[in-house]
């Protein structure tokens, strides 16, 4: 929210605000603001075009493999599961550079698809466009678009010609990003870019490390494993609950046949209980799985790309699932043990996995059985049985949003710029911190949030002028720490609001006991505290305790 106010009141990105990702969504919210005003509103407006967006390149992705009608159920998929999800919805995303980078890197996979199955030059040139406004946007979602188009080249015209060509579709790329990173580095400097702020994944901090091996999921590789076999048994429960059902039909008949089915549908029965038992078995002893068979995502998908690979020139949809399929695993590579079914960070890697589990249960899976089974009719009744099942799926999970949308969030945070619906925990606390800063300070008053919290300022109608906005461990050098306690002073920011925010994930736990001790100590020299908002109100209650608090001091 804070970001590209800051910017817009001319302020430069990286040099005056730290910043990890890369340049894009600052500077366009920032357009946004100019052109529609500083309002939360503006931000949301933009996340839903930005998620209608989504949705739409999902489905003409998803039609590149689907009917109409089995296309709308993977959509649907996306919009119940990604877009609306009550833990992370898009919004108002967890940051807005990874909704602009997922809508360029799909339309990246759009133009490749397109090129595949017409060979024009401009859908390459396109394609290579996207990917370089996805390098700026979000590094990391410009490769699996990049994957794709290789893909596509080496599917659509080989190895001699597609080098030809790629190097004719590289230009956009490098023209985009050259452009715009050389100008950064002109202005910043390559120590305050690269190494600072860590735009290319360079110079990384420990606490970046540990974090990105908890997202993947390497942290505990043995429990991430079991929780993969647990999401292969999760599939393995959809299938046998898609062939029990066929099955019944089946076993309506006459016959040897009827006698088979019954079988059969014995031994699906046994398949479904024992993979149901190693499903509850895992998330009981891992204990933080959710039972998402999206755990399985990289086995089902380098299945897929296995099978759907060409030993010679094959017909255009099992090419298209093939670029998909590539796409879709190079994205999931950064969470590879540990794919989240949604949620905050995985609405944004996982709508084409979505569209590729959606086929190989609507297209694949029935046309296994007919030829296993040698039954046209079996294999229609799976492909029904499946879309029932998928209906129902998303029925459940639609009601469940809903449920926790009213049960949840439904305390409303209001403020100057905008309102926000937040938990019951969090209510009380935010609500007060914005209503003390409005009674006892004037829009000419500097504050400062730790060791995150800039939505307060921007809502608040406050400015936050320090270079780190989130003080997450490791992102401050002890230099930058020094500045830091002097650029309070001489700034001056006359009040301090300390956020009960725990940072575990990055392995040190409490700022200024665990890291960042030296800028603690200054605080608690230099600032009294005022108020402690929230239900708990001891002054002496610290980052970690169960109950969300926030501290507000004031300059002594």
């Amino acid at each position: 929210m804070d970001l590209p106010l800051r910017l817009l009141n001319g302020e430069l990105l990286y040099r005056d605000i730290h910043y990890l990702y890369a340049p894009f969504s600052p500077y366009l919210n920032a357009l946004l603001y100019w052109l529609f005003g500083v309002h939360l509103d503006v931000l949301q407006a933009s996340g839903i075009l930005g998620a209608v967006i989504i949705v739409w390149l999902s489905f003409r992705i998803a039609r590149r493999l689907l009917e109409p009608l089995d296309a709308m159920l993977g959509v649907l998929c996306i919009v119940v599961w990604l877009v609306f999800r009550p833990q992370g919805n898009l919004i108002s995303p967890y940051a807005y550079a990874a909704l602009h980078a997922t809508i360029f890197a799909l339309g990246a996979l759009l133009c490749s698809l397109r090129f595949n199955e017409l060979g024009r030059s401009r859908d390459l040139l396109m394609a290579g466009a996207l990917i370089g406004f996805a390098a700026i946007t979000k590094l990391e979602f410009a490769v699996p678009a990049a994957a794709a188009m290789a893909a596509s080249l080496l599917l659509t015209v080989g190895l001699r010609q597609g080098a030809r060509r790629a190097v004719v579709a590289a230009a956009p790329i490098v023209l985009i990003t050259a452009s715009v990173y050389g100008w950064f580095l002109h202005r910043v400097g390559w120590e305050t870019l690269v190494v600072d702020c860590h735009l290319f994944y360079t110079h990384l901090p420990r606490s970046l490390i540990v974090y990105n091996a908890w997202r993947a999921g390497t942290n505990r590789p043995l429990a991430s494993l079991a929780e993969m076999a647990g999401g292969v048994a999760v599939c393995a429960v959809i299938v046998s609950s898609v062939l029990i059902a066929a099955l019944v039909v089946a076993a309506r008949g006459e016959g040897a046949a009827k006698s088979r089915s019954r079988q059969l549908l014995w031994r699906c029965l046994i398949v479904l209980v024992v993979a149901a038992s190693i499903a509850f078995g895992v998330a009981r002893a891992t204990g933080g799985w959710d039972g998402s068979p999206l755990r399985a995502a990289p086995i089902l998908l380098i299945g897929v790309v296995i099978h759907a690979w060409p030993r010679n020139r094959l017909a255009g949809q099992r090419e298209g699932l093939l670029i998909i399929s590539i796409y879709s695993l190079v994205m999931l590579l950064r969470v590879a043990l540990r794919v989240p079914s949604g949620g905050p960070y995985g609405a944004f890697l996982v709508p084409t996995t979505y569209v590729v589990i959606v086929y190989l249960l609507v297209r694949g899976l029935p046309e296994a059985i007919r030829r296993w089974r040698h039954s046209d009719a079996l294999a229609t009744t799976a492909r029904q049985a499946v879309r029932v099942l998928l209906v129902c799926a998303l029925a459940t999970g639609a009601g469940i949003a809903i449920a926790r949308y009213q049960t949840r969030y439904r305390f409303r945070v209001s403020a100057p710029r905008g309102e926000l619906r937040v938990v019951e925990t969090h209510h009380p606390a935010l609500q007060e911190a914005l209503n003390y800063l409005g009674d006892h300070s004037s829009p000419e008053d500097r504050i400062a949030i730790f060791p995150e919290g800039s939505d307060i300022a921007f809502l608040g109608e406050r400015r936050m002028p320090l270079r780190h906005q989130i003080l997450l461990p490791g992102l401050m050098s002890s230099a930058d720490e020094r500045r830091m306690i002097g650029q309070l002073s001489s700034e001056p920011v006359r009040f301090v609001f300390v956020v009960n925010r725990a940072t575990g994930e990055f392995g040190a736990e409490v700022f200024g006991r665990d890291f960042y001790q030296e800028l603690g100590s200054a605080i608690e020299r230099e600032y009294r505290l005022v108020k402690v908002c929230g239900r708990n109100r001891n002054p002496k209650i610290e980052i970690g305790d169960p109950e969300f608090f926030i501290k507000v001091l004031e300059r002594k």
